[in-house]
């Protein structure tokens, strides 16, 4: 597909979306470099549904290069904010074994013992993530079933004399 050449108006605003992805003057310039290209790349794929009988060619390539910068922001931010957890799973050996430890600890792994599996599973990825955003990415969940799952382990802690676990 031959690349199509775009109006100055277009390439200007290319460069201004990257700039604001890039984060203006903050981000080195090999940054605004790669948000233009992305940029540029995500115009190319849609320029073949751009009708000129319908408008001229800045209101199109506004719309196509917003929701781009939009959608590359969403990446940057869940990519910080993510950052030192742990998203790609949980390594259960790193889990000690609860049931050598003494007093309260050991009435835990006495109501760990009681429940089923996927319960114990859940309460070990909780423990390695430390997020109950990043347990339910663990473990394939979404945000509202771990909720209901979590409640159900703490009701099962409640019934065994541990409050409010």
């Amino acid at each position: 597909m031959p690349q199509p050449e775009f109006p100055p108006a277009v390439r200007a605003m290319i460069r201004s979306f990257a700039a604001k992805v890039a984060g203006y003057g903050v981000a080195a310039a090999h940054d605004r470099e790669d948000a233009a290209q992305e940029l540029a790349v995500a115009l190319i794929r849609r320029w073949d549904r751009f009708d000129p009988a319908r408008g001229p060619a800045e209101p199109f390539a506004a719309t196509v290069l917003y929701r781009t910068a939009a959608e590359l922001h969403r990446k940057q931010t869940a990519a910080k904010r993510d950052r030192g957890r742990v998203t790609d799973g949980v390594d259960l050996d790193r889990i000690p074994d609860l049931s050598s430890w003494r007093g309260d600890v050991a009435d835990v792994a006495t109501v760990l013992a009681a429940v089923s599996d996927d319960m114990r599973d859940l309460a070990a990825v909780l423990a390695a993530t430390g997020s109950k955003a990043a347990a339910a990415r663990a473990l394939g969940i979404s945000p509202s079933t771990l909720r209901r799952r979590v409640a159900r382990l703490r009701a099962r802690f409640e019934d065994h004399g541990f409050g409010n676990f």
